[in-house]
């Protein structure tokens, strides 16, 4: 399914237009854009934003870039100008929030549970859709009569569109290295660890990458709004963005967060490099920083 269909034989499919262009205003709508600072007293406006179904751009500590987040996908998705039924990552405050659907074993969960709270990486884990919890073994379906969302077998895809389990909180994707197993994103809570009215098993939050679909990865904040200031949207979005530079003068190169996939018996592939696997990075110690700019997010 395509973001946006063809109107007087102009497609417009994905695309970045002028907020001051007749295609802009004829074919879609413009992000609605509201910047704060990081402060104290920001936390009522910012959890108010999220539970009225909006979504916000956080930035983050260096060297993190950006990111997007909102209560659910589809609007974490269509504030970017993308399709809605992308797969986005799950983001979790505790491993106890994946333990009735993850399918690992005790040894899959240790290392789970060491990738995302200790060393801060995204983790593609495996999905039980059956689950024989007796025996304690992961089990899935038949991967061949597992179905996406548009009906065709799963397979693996460089932009995966997600099979959205609702019952479960996930985005669920394939991986063909691994015989079409279910997936699904997870991330670590970052900025709103040990804060449950941002996030816990009942305050869900997803996230996704700070850029608008068409750009690369925004150098700084501020070359971050100003890619949501050219994006057509399909939905009218308001959203709150976060700045953090004078919490961190020193501005350094963005990298991404390293993602790893675990897989039921606790092995490891990892699916992209980022900070934690650059040398210059080592001494990065992203939990304090993320600790600091959280506590605007507390009473």
């Amino acid at each position: 399914m395509r973001l946006f269909g063809s109107c007087c034989g102009k497609d417009i499919s994905g695309a970045v237009l002028d907020p001051d262009s007749e295609d802009f205003h004829h074919h879609g709508h413009r992000v609605q854009i509201t910047c704060i600072k990081y402060e104290k007293g920001i936390r009522n406006q910012v959890l108010e934003h999220l539970n009225d179904g909006n979504p916000v751009l956080i930035d983050l500590p260096k060297p993190l870039g950006c990111g997007i987040i909102a209560r659910s996908p589809s609007v974490a998705n269509g504030v970017k100008g993308r399709n809605k039924n992308q797969a986005v990552a799950r983001m979790i405050s505790s491993i106890e929030e994946i333990q009735d659907f993850a399918a690992l074993s005790p040894k899959g969960f240790e290392v789970a549970q060491r990738n995302l709270f200790e060393e801060g990486r995204l983790v593609l884990c495996p999905v039980n859709l059956t689950a024989n919890r007796d025996s304690g073994v992961p089990v899935f379906e038949n991967a061949a009569s597992w179905k996406k969302q548009d009906g065709t077998a799963g397979k693996q895809r460089s932009k995966p569109q997600a099979n959205r389990r609702t019952s479960i909180a996930v985005d669920l994707f394939t991986r063909a290295s691994m015989s079409n197993t279910p997936y699904a994103l997870i991330c670590p809570p970052g900025l709103f660890s040990n804060n449950p009215e941002f996030l816990s098993s009942k305050a869900k939050l997803f996230g996704s990458s700070g850029n608008a679909t068409g750009h690369e990865t925004p150098g700084s904040f501020r070359e971050a709004v100003s890619q949501f200031q050219t994006v057509c949207t399909e939905d009218p979005y308001h959203l709150l963005c976060i700045e953090g530079t004078q919490m961190c003068p020193t501005q350094t190169e963005p990298y991404n967060t390293s993602m790893i996939r675990v897989a039921p018996d606790g092995g490891t592939k990892t699916i992209r490099e980022g900070y934690q696997d650059k040398q210059n990075c080592k001494d990065f110690a992203p939990f304090e920083e993320l600790k600091k700019w959280g506590e605007c997010f507390k009473d």
